[in-house]
């Protein structure tokens, strides 16, 4: 759940809601997500919590930049949400590590968006992966499609679209930048060594991707970008 989450909220509640809400910030302090962790303070019901933050804030033991985005309504949150900045990892003053760099291949058929799952996972990705040393974008796409499903495409005619950044799946606190192509591509795709199953998906299936995929899902769902260009 943490990891499909694009942020917490807390609405009133009990030690049950207190136990999450905290092992959220808990994480977000030491770095293991970059999410919003926020309180949606209705009626002033988290008032008094928020007085013992503020005075264990005061005694040295939380830091000034480790604060809750605190919300009164739906709509409040969601401001706070998009303006949110997450705070540097607690007890670390190591740089963010590097994010990790791949590429992905765009294709829509019937409205429905080309994904696979690899061996051992639990969520689907687009088709792509990372560029080796001295490839380019398209390049290693190329070869990564090769691989995983048996077509060809040549890096010539593949196209950049978008790119897109999120938490990486299976990396906690690891960012992923994933830059998405279209292009055309002879032969019908099928599973290779690497590949567990191929899906057509639409963006009711968000819950079985991985927190990029949801993104594009979203995205082509959300754009005024023409599905016959996805091929």
């Amino acid at each position: 759940m943490a990891e499909l989450a694009d942020a917490f909220v807390a609405l009133p509640g009990g030690a049950g809601t207190l136990d999450e809400l905290f092992e959220a910030w808990t994480w977000q302090q030491l770095g293991l997500h970059r999410k919003p962790v926020a309180l949606l303070n209705t009626d002033g019901f988290w008032d008094p919590l928020l007085a013992a933050l503020d005075h264990m804030r005061a005694a040295g033991f939380i830091r000034g930049t480790d604060r809750l985005l605190v919300a009164t309504d739906a709509a409040h949150f969601l401001r706070a949400v998009r303006s949110f900045t997450a705070p540097d990892a607690k007890w670390s003053n190591d740089p963010a590590p590097t994010p990790l760099v791949s590429v992905a291949w765009l294709c829509v058929r019937n409205g429905r968006l080309l994904a696979v799952r690899t061996h051992n996972q639990d969520v689907f990705y687009l088709p792509g992966g990372k560029p080796e040393a001295g490839e380019t974008g398209p390049q290693a796409l190329a070869r990564e499609l090769a691989e995983e499903l048996h077509i060809n495409v040549d890096p010539a005619q593949l196209t950049e679209s978008f790119t897109i950044s999120d938490l990486a799946h299976g990396y906690p606190g690891r960012q992923l930048q994933m830059t998405c192509y279209t292009g055309p591509a002879t032969g019908q795709p099928r599973p290779g060594h690497e590949i567990a199953e191929i899906a057509w998906l639409t963006s009711t299936n968000a819950n079985r991707c991985a927190p990029a995929l949801r993104q594009v899902l979203h995205r082509l769902t959300t754009s005024t970008i023409d599905p016959d260009q996805l091929r």
